[in-house]
């Protein structure tokens, strides 16, 4: 995952393929700043953002020592040691997963809690697998 050599969009791929940049703001900001249009019309999805990047942006060299700043801290979170040693393996059962709005897994509070009950995992370094339902249309929108 982590390699010498990498070009500031390998660092992007890295970063938007994973969703520890939708808990860190300045992540998020990388990626609205790459196309601010599409980042917003896409519920701010850092691969949208990414795949339609001004070059510009990209090639401006204080653009890449954010990125730079961004990597290592996303790379340090990556790589820390667990903080429970010898935890048991999780597999966490739910419908929903309120994650990012640029992910349509949600549609209301039970899915929200079980996104924060996710992240949390994730910063404990917990093993953890969660397990719901993936609709393909995303999730329906009710209305009264």
């Amino acid at each position: 995952m982590f390699f010498d050599g990498m070009t500031p969009r390998d660092k992007l791929e890295s970063i938007a393929i994973n969703l520890w940049w939708s808990w860190d703001p300045e992540a998020r900001a990388l990626f609205r700043r790459l196309n601010p249009e599409v980042y917003r019309a896409s519920d701010n999805n850092p691969q949208a953002a990414l795949a339609t990047a001004d070059e510009a942006v990209l090639d401006d060299p204080a653009f890449q020592d954010d990125i730079d700043t961004v990597y290592d801290r996303y790379r340090d979170y990556m790589e820390r040691d667990p903080h429970v040693e010898d935890a048991p393996e999780t597999a966490y059962f739910c419908m929903e997963y309120g994650l990012h709005e640029s992910l349509s897994l949600y549609s209301g509070g039970l899915g929200v809690l079980a996104g924060d009950h996710a992240k949390a995992a994730s910063d404990l370094g917990l093993p953890f697998t969660g397990i719901g339902l993936f609709l393909r249309e995303g999730y329906f929108k009710q209305s009264f």
